[in-house]
């Protein structure tokens, strides 16, 4: 799973199946918050404010179907604001702008006892998720080393450590260090602590060995959405060359069914793990009986099916037509969902 792949932390959606409300691999809910008001667009409508380490979700309590993914790529700022609101009256207000594409103004608020909680979540949340860009994006000569070593992230172990691997990205090659850890790939030079690159498996579309004008080496390719670069270092011999790029695939194939983004927060949440897993299902659950109308499916399944219903004229089109069941119109039958 390239990052390229992944949109919920990239992308801000609205109205989404609940297929797409459903957390990924790697995606974990911090926390979530029942009665809270759309007020910019919603029409008074509450529903829940759901924090992951990827973004923030708000979907109506009377209608799942309407509900907003604005992951944190896409957050500017967060800012409070007093709103006037239709549950809650003039009240302090949580106002996110984002920017997807086109700018968004999202407004939010809640019982006035609940508000510093969802405050508070989303900014422990979305600072865990600015610092921790290491982990997901391709980075270039950037401040990775501290006194000629590795500065490691939160949770993040050396696997290995190789000496003298020429960087290939230019006709004389560089040599350098190549450390391998469980969340990503970095080459530091040798005479330059500030010339490296820092490659996250999650950026990583293949690692694979390749013939190059230096012979054998060992190539990585990143996501487009780093560029599309084509990286290749080469290791001697080549028995050390391909035990490196075994252990860089194995790690690689790994972070796409156990990923990690890089954000760990600590959110003082009233819910459990358990209970916060427990609570979203009961939504899906929910929204998976609000799903937009299947015209065949309300049509036959009110049990009676096998009996005539009364007729009515259609103007539509222009004919006598048995009459269609309450909320069901006649443009619902052509939209018929593919299997």
């Amino acid at each position: 799973m390239a990052i390229s792949l992944v949109w919920q932390h990239r992308q801000t959606r609205f109205d989404l199946s609940s297929r797409d409300l459903q957390t990924i691999n790697g995606e974990n809910i911090l926390d979530v918050i029942k009665l809270v008001e759309d007020v910019k667009a919603a029409n008074g409508q509450t529903g829940y404010f759901i924090v992951t380490n990827l973004r923030a979700i708000w979907h109506s309590q009377q209608t799942p179907s309407k509900n907003i993914s604005i992951g944190f790529q896409c957050f500017m700022t967060i800012e409070t604001s007093t709103k006037r609101s239709i549950h809650f009256g003039t009240s302090e207000s949580l106002v996110i702008y984002a920017k997807d594409k086109n700018r968004f103004q999202f407004i939010f608020t809640t019982n006035q006892t609940q508000f510093p909680r969802m405050l508070s979540s989303l900014n422990a949340v979305y600072r865990a998720f600015r610092s921790s860009s290491l982990c997901r994006e391709l980075k270039l000569r950037t401040n990775l080393m501290q006194n000629y070593e590795l500065m490691l992230l939160p949770k993040e172990e050396i696997c290995d450590k190789i000496n003298g691997v020429w960087n290939l990205s230019c006709d004389r090659g560089n040599l350098g260090l190549l450390y391998i850890t469980n969340i990503r790939a970095v080459w530091n030079a040798e005479t330059n602590k500030n010339f490296n690159i820092s490659i996250p498996y999650l950026d990583m579309e293949f690692v694979k060995i390749q013939q190059s004008k230096y012979g054998l080496a060992l190539s990585i390719a990143v996501s487009e959405l780093s560029g599309g670069y084509l990286l290749g270092f080469r290791v001697d011999p080549q028995e050390k060359l391909k035990q490196v790029a075994k252990v860089l695939h194995s790690l690689f194939q790994a972070s796409k069914i156990n990923p990690n983004f890089g954000v760990h927060c600590k959110i003082d949440s009233k819910f459990s793990d358990t209970e916060l897993k427990h609570e979203i299902l009961e939504i899906i659950e929910y929204y998976q009986k609000e799903e937009p109308l299947d015209a065949f499916a309300a049509y036959l399944s009110d049990g009676t099916k096998m009996q005539g219903r009364e007729l009515e004229f259609c103007d539509h089109l222009g004919l006598a037509m048995e009459k269609l069941p309450s909320g069901l119109t006649v443009q619902d039958l052509w939209n018929v969902p593919s299997c």
